[in-house]
């Protein structure tokens, strides 16, 4: 039985396994940017990549956004019962003359609630979260292109 540990313990670790956002060794940086689409989502989603922003990098990002609320499903009254939060971002890397682009997109379904007020702080919650996965996934991209 300890054996077995002792192998699987080897083989983790030996492995060769970091994790990419932990060590801070990237290339990459930006800084010309051009927002557009849903402005407000843009720039939040900018300032998460804020750590990437240099003012010597000669790299452009064009970040198009967009939200979309929607209801998926009314009950027999048809009162809202389900709603879906979509969030779409279209990235347009410029580096060295060359143009990358890449869609990310991430939605959340979730029911209505009771209250409008708490309904809206909800969905304020997960609008927070869906440009954090979001910015995420941009972040990993622009940080493999180098």
């Amino acid at each position: 039985m300890k054996l077995r540990w002792l192998i699987l313990f080897l083989f983790i670790f030996s492995c060769g396994y970091r994790p990419i956002l932990v060590e801070n060794k990237n290339n990459f940086k930006f800084n010309n940017v051009k927002l557009l689409g849903d402005k407000q989502i843009s720039e939040l989603i900018l300032d998460n990549l804020e750590t990437l922003r240099d003012t010597n990098s000669t790299n452009k990002i064009e970040i198009n956004s967009f939200l979309k609320s929607s209801i998926s499903s009314k009950n027999k009254k048809g009162d809202p019962e389900i709603f879906t939060l979509n969030i779409n971002s279209d990235v347009t890397l410029i580096k060295k003359g060359k143009t990358l682009k890449a869609n990310f997109s991430d939605s959340i379904t979730y029911k209505n609630r009771e209250s409008k007020f708490k309904l809206k702080k909800y969905e304020d919650k997960l609008k927070s979260d869906l440009i954090s996965k979001v910015s995420e996934d941009i972040t990993l991209f622009l940080l493999s292109t180098d």
